[in-house]
């Protein structure tokens, strides 16, 4: 029967589509929508068939699915922003280290023109 391992693909899709669309460097303004979905359906199929194609075994019953589904998304959503929290807390923390050490301050004082 197709049914339970499609919808269980369905769910995976979810998930690395949600992932792609706030992952840091696919979820940026440059990357088209279409181009995050051609990467995001080799990647769960990659990520399905690693699993060992699961089936889903509440596909019969629609508020099982729709659970599944909005879970699936919520994870991926939490994982893409998590990616990026750890991606701007290192810029962040580069950024005051730069500073500190005073390889900012010619972004602060023009010397030529002697504007601040």
């Amino acid at each position: 029967l197709w049914a339970p391992t499609a919808f269980g693909f369905l769910l995976v899709l979810m998930r690395t589509i949600s992932l792609f669309s706030v992952a840091p460097l696919f979820g940026t303004r440059s990357v088209p929508g279409m181009v995050r979905m051609m990467i995001a359906l080799p990647v769960a199929f990659a990520v399905f068939a690693g699993a060992g194609f699961p089936t889903f075994a509440g596909w019969q019953h629609i508020g099982g699915l729709l659970g599944a589904a909005a879970t699936e998304t919520l994870v991926g959503l939490a994982a893409g922003v998590g990616m990026k929290l750890i991606i701007d807390a290192a810029f962040t923390a580069g950024h005051l280290a730069s500073t500190s050490m005073g390889l900012g301050f010619g972004s602060l004082v023009d010397p030529l023109e002697g504007a601040d």
